[in-house]
């Protein structure tokens, strides 16, 4: 199974996804590795000729760089894990949807409008996080839940609820076999079945 994580800057995607344990899908690009990064962890860096020459699974240019996800990768991941995960937008999960149908589900992280902003300000400083929030507008960023088998709510201080609940769908597998259930959480969060939504 293939889950792929989407939501606005700030709402923790990328916690949630590295605390779940899952192996992550890496994708290649043929931007510049900025300091901090680590090739093959953060991106397969190479050149826009390596990646026209791949079978890619998802493709995106963004500001004159190249963003792919190649089949070989999801195929090498999927040979010795069961289940991993991977950060895309909607034009991600609309690629991959097309391409692995039924082996994806899609989990939309959701975060209250105004801790976004804080948690950005405190991340990014006001410029930068200005820039971020207004876009997540601009593009109707909240509007993808829509589209998402799953909703997590990770609010202020509930990383790790967030992550047990992530595990507990990774569990579960299917939205068919959602009972009521108690999360691994002391804090009594409960994971439902209602059509095909999942609200925590």
């Amino acid at each position: 199974m293939i889950y792929i994580l989407m939501g606005p800057s700030g709402s923790g995607k990328t916690a949630i996804g590295k605390g779940s344990g899952l192996p992550e899908l890496v994708s290649h690009t043929s931007r510049d590795m900025r300091k901090g990064e680590v090739h093959g962890e953060t991106y397969y860096f190479v050149t826009k000729k390596d990646i026209d020459k791949m079978n890619k699974a998802e493709f995106t240019e963004y500001a004159g760089n190249y963003y792919c996800l190649s089949t070989r990768e999801v195929e090498r991941k999927l040979e010795d894990n069961d289940s991993v995960f991977v950060i895309m937008d909607r034009n991600g999960v609309r690629q991959m949807k097309g391409m692995y149908g039924d082996e994806v589900r899609v989990i939309y992280i959701d975060v209250p409008f105004y801790q976004l902003a804080k948690r950005l300000y405190k991340r990014d400083g006001f410029k930068a996080a200005f820039k971020r929030v207004w876009h997540m507008i601009k593009t109707r960023e909240r509007k993808n839940k829509e589209i998402a088998d799953y909703v997590i709510k990770n609010s202020d201080g509930k990383l790790n609820l967030s992550i047990a609940v992530f595990g507990e769908i990774v569990r579960l597998h299917s939205l068919k076999e959602i009972e009521w259930e108690q999360t691994p959480s002391d804090e009594g969060a409960y994971v439902k079945s209602f059509g095909d939504r999942l609200n925590i």
